[in-house]
C-alpha cells in the first residue's frame, strides 16, 4: 500500500501493559514491521513495508530512465525486496499505473512506462475530487474501464500504483483515497500534467 505514517492508539492497551509492556515497547520489537518516528509524547509509526516499496519504486524509476523500454533488472531484488514486496515481476504487474510489462520468450520480459499523458489525464481526474467540499475518500471516475482499464488497470491499481500522490486507508474491506501530501502535489513534482518526469 501507499506510505502509512500516523499516531496509533490502542484502546484499552493497559489490560495489556502488564504482559507486553507499553505500546510504544511493544511495536519497538518489530523492527521488519514498525518505525517508530516520534521519541515522546503520542505514539508515531511508520509502517516498514512502505519505506521498502517507496525504495524499490524510486530505484525501478531511475534504471527505467535509464534503459527507456526494454529488460530491467534491480539488483539483489531476492535478498533485498522480496521478502517483504515478493517476486520482481509480481510486483511490477502489481503497478500498472505506473509501467507496462512486456512478455518476452521464456518467461522472459520487457519494461516501459505507462504514457505520461494517460497517466497525467487519470491523476488530474482523481485530484479534482479531492477539492469538492463533499468529497467523502471515495474516488470515482466515470467510464474508467473504458478509458483508462486498458492502459492502467482497475482503478485502485492505478491509486495503489501511485504511493507518492495518493494515500490509502481501508476500514474493513473498504478503501479510502486521500492526497499523499495535503495539496495533493506529490513532493518533487513539478511538470505541468501532474506526472513526474520519466
Amino acid at each position: 500500500g501507499p506510505v502509512a505514517e500516523g499516531v496509533v492508539e490502542v484502546p484499552g492497551w493497559g489490560a495489556y501493559e502488564a504482559r507486553f509492556g507499553s505500546l510504544r515497547a511493544f511495536l519497538s520489537r518489530w523492527p521488519g514491521s514498525f518505525r517508530i518516528v516520534s521519541r515522546d509524547g503520542p505514539v508515531v509509526v511508520r509502517r516498514v513495508v512502505d519505506e521498502v516499496r517507496l525504495r524499490a519504486i524510486a530505484e525501478i524509476d531511475e534504471r527505467l530512465s535509464q534503459v527507456g523500454v526494454g529488460p530491467l533488472e534491480v539488483r539483489d531484488w531476492e535478498s533485498r525486496y522480496a521478502p517483504s514486496l515478493g517476486r520482481f515481476r509480481a510486483f511490477l504487474e502489481d503497478l500498472p499505473g505506473r509501467y507496462t510489462v512486456i512478455p518476452g520468450r521464456s518467461g522472459a520480459f520487457s519494461l516501459a512506462r505507462v504514457p505520461p499523458e494517460v497517466v497525467g489525464s487519470a491523476i488530474r481526474e482523481v485530484e479534482r475530487q479531492f477539492a469538492e467540499a463533499d468529497y467523502d475518500g471515495f474516488v470515482h471516475v466515470p467510464e474508467w474501464t473504458e478509458r483508462y482499464c486498458p492502459f492502467l488497470g482497475t482503478l485502485r491499481q492505478f491509486l495503489n500504483s501511485l504511493p507518492e500522490r495518493f494515500r490509502i486507508t481501508y476500514i474493513g474491506s473498504t478503501m479510502y483515497t486521500y492526497p499523499a501530501v495535503p495539496n495533493g502535489t506529490a513532493p518533487g513534482s513539478a511538470s505541468t500534467d501532474g506526472v513526474r518526469p520519466p
